[in-house]
């Protein structure tokens, strides 16, 4: 009898691996069988997967970063089996193995591939390409096509399936940060450019994302500021070069933007997706959101939008729970660029004057996050510091202090005491220091083979007291064709620049032959006007631009602000 069972207990094991495993060699398979069967044999995970996207790929020492907390997938999803293996790749989409889907790869340009070479021992290099603006200079639809047959030829040799480029946002505002990979401030040359460029990418059998879709125009608050544009604007201007591009060269996808439009986000827009891009101008590729772009995912999926946050493969429900854009403390301040607007220095400049051996040594200090922030630094980026030791309601408490140098040790000082000292491993230039605050004078001193090779200072500063005027030129030409800087700094009694000053705003009149066509600060963020006569300092620092009348004679620039001695400068109009 036992026999009996053990033999009818075989039996059924049997013809149950039997059943899977023919139902596991009959499952439809991507292309082969219709595409409606294959989506007909996926579960409810895989279907919200695909549409999520699957992270992106950082190196390992990177994966603790908060900043990327939300980007690397969680263990045991479909995420974390189809991490792309491409270094520097931007994200990819989740590979269903089992119905012969596989993960796309997306990885950025604008002006080359992007590749990273923080995987280890292998090194990786790409052509770095002429940037959008110099090549639309051209108007030449031939050397953007070659551009982008070579352009596309290194896309497809890495493995890589998607160029998310070219972007051909038009180029509204000067501050824009990314107005070096957009063509044109012209819709008509942007849109048969980047045509040109698509066209050259895809006959190397790889795609092109045309992108942000459409008018992110500026850096402040670029992904949640709400651009309020007519019918005919919007029609005429900001659409017109998509428009070209989309019908010319007919790129595998469209990305969207980050911000609103007419009040609604681009990528939950169906106006915009769906009535214009679609059925106006027959796009059949896919629309993808910009990296945490928009919300709400339904609303992104009514409008038509076929993949949304690709880096965000933990949310499926919500993608926008505003992770992204409210807590996070912005890296605007130091993120990109070597100086800001009026000419300041920006960490990437300091950091770059001891690459460069332009100087032994720089130190400078992380500011703190305010209560309810949280930074949010990538590894392209710098955490958000400047050169001050004046923190004000900060006493006690540690501070971050970074120190970049060549050498092979770091020692930092603190009112003649040694609070610190580390040595530097080959091929690392920076020093990383917690130090309670107190005021007074640090300094930091590099050394190679015991030997002082240089020193940086930063002194705690007194309370502002005045404003000070430094021209670039005491005497210009009255012929209208000059110009005169004048720097505006607020300092202490022993004239030392006040770096805490942000919110004071001065107020200036300019008398004489001669006018203020420029008013401006460091803050990116700032987005008051340029040409009214007063403006807040930012870090403690202005600037004002002074042109002639056109007649012979000089001007008299007056600053004052509440609480502090007024000043004034003559400058000369020969």
């Amino acid at each position: 009898m036992k026999t009996t069972h053990s033999h009818i207990k075989m039996l059924i094991i049997c013809l149950i691996l039997g059943v899977l495993a023919k139902a596991q060699t009959t499952l439809p398979q991507l292309g082969k069988a219709p595409i409606k069967e294959v989506i007909a044999a996926m579960t409810l995970e895989e279907k919200a997967s695909l549409v999520v996207g699957g992270g992106i790929n950082i190196p390992p020492a990177l994966k603790k970063n908060k900043a990327f907390a939300q980007m690397v997938a969680k263990e045991g999803t479909l995420a974390a089996n189809t991490v792309s293996p491409i270094p520097g790749a931007a994200g990819n989409t989740i590979a269903i193995t089992r119905l012969g889907i596989p993960s796309i790869v997306l990885n950025d340009g604008p002006a080359g591939l992007r590749m990273i070479s923080m995987f280890g021992s292998k090194k990786y290099a790409c052509t770095a390409f002429p940037i959008g603006t110099l090549l639309a200079s051209s108007w030449d639809k031939d050397l953007l096509y070659k551009t982008g047959q070579s352009f596309g030829n290194e896309v497809m040799e890495y493995g890589v399936d998607i160029l998310l480029a070219p972007g051909m946002n038009i180029q509204r505002n000067p501050l824009c940060g990314r107005n070096f990979e957009y063509y044109s401030e012209d819709p008509l040359l942007s849109g048969n450019m980047a045509a040109a460029m698509v066209n050259g990418v895809q006959s190397q059998g790889v795609g092109a994302s045309i992108k942000h879709f459409v008018a992110n125009n500026q850096e402040t608050d670029r992904a949640s500021v709400n651009t309020i544009i007519s019918e005919r604007a919007l029609r005429e201007i900001y659409l017109e070069g998509f428009r070209i591009a989309s019908q010319e060269s007919h790129p595998l996808t469209v990305m969207s933007s980050y911000n609103l439009l007419n009040g609604l986000y681009t990528s939950e827009n169906k106006d915009l997706i769906t009535t214009i891009l679609r059925k106006e101008w027959g796009f059949k590729g896919l629309v993808m959101s910009d990296w945490d772009g928009g919300k709400d995912a339904v609303s992104q999926m009514k409008s038509g939008l076929g993949v949304g946050r690709i880096t965000n493969p933990r949310q499926k429900n919500v993608f926008g729970s505003d992770d992204f854009l409210s807590p996070s403390w912005p890296i605007y301040i130091s993120g990109t660029g070597e100086l800001d607007l009026i000419g300041n220095k920006k960490v990437n400049s300091y950091y770059l004057d001891v690459v460069w051996k332009r100087s032994p040594v720089e130190m400078l200090v992380h500011q703190p996050v305010p209560d309810g922030k949280q930074e949010q630094n990538f590894f392209y980026n710098f955490p958000d510091q400047i050169k001050s030791w004046t923190w004000m309601g900060m006493e006690l408490k540690n501070m971050e202090v970074y120190v970049y140098t060549r050498s092979s040790k770091v020692v930092l000082e603190l009112n003649g005491k040694i609070v610190g000292e580390q040595t530097l491993v080959k091929d690392n230039i920076t020093a990383k220091f917690n130090l309670p605050f107190k005021a007074g004078t640090l300094v930091a001193k590099s050394y190679s083979n015991n030997q002082l090779t240089g020193s940086d200072t930063l002194k705690t500063v007194e309370n502002p007291v005045a404003i000070r005027f430094i021209a670039d030129r005491n005497i210009i030409k009255a012929d209208r064709n000059d110009l005169s800087y004048i720097s505006v700094e607020i300092v202490d009694e022993k004239g030392n620049v006040v770096p805490y000053v942000d919110d004071l705003e001065i107020n200036y009149q300019l008398k004489g032959e001669a006018e203020i066509v420029g008013v401006a600060n460091g803050n990116p963020r700032d987005i008051s006007s340029f040409q009214r006569p007063h403006k807040k300092v930012f870090h403690g620092k202005g600037l004002v631009i002074v042109k002639p009348t056109g007649k012979v004679g000089s001007c008299n620039l007056i600053a004052n602000a509440n609480g502090l001695k007024g000043n004034s400068i003559t400058i000369i109009l020969k």
